[in-house]
């Protein structure tokens, strides 16, 4: 996840959050902003909705995970994120 964070803080604001109710937080605050983009770890996802709503608000949103099947990336994709990378 770093090297997202390096990446991209030259282009991006960049803030860090460790759970489910910092993003909720965040995203309220920010949505409609055409300026956001989120960059997801798929161990926060814990019901399909969740990503879902990010993706309602937040128009790019990539999902970070680690072994996860080609059919679950897939997934996310279909749940309205912009794509998935591996960490």
């Amino acid at each position: 996840m770093h090297n997202w964070v390096y990446s991209l803080g030259l282009i991006y604001p960049v803030i860090l959050l460790r759970n489910i109710s910092e993003i909720n937080i965040v995203v309220e605050k920010l949505k409609y902003d055409k300026n956001i983009l989120l960059v997801l770890d798929a161990s926060l996802i814990n019901e399909a909705q969740q990503l879902s709503h990010f993706c309602q608000y937040i128009k790019k949103v990539i999902v970070v995970g680690k072994a996860y099947t080609p059919r679950q990336q897939i997934q996310f994709i279909f749940d309205g994120a912009c794509g998935y990378s591996e960490k």
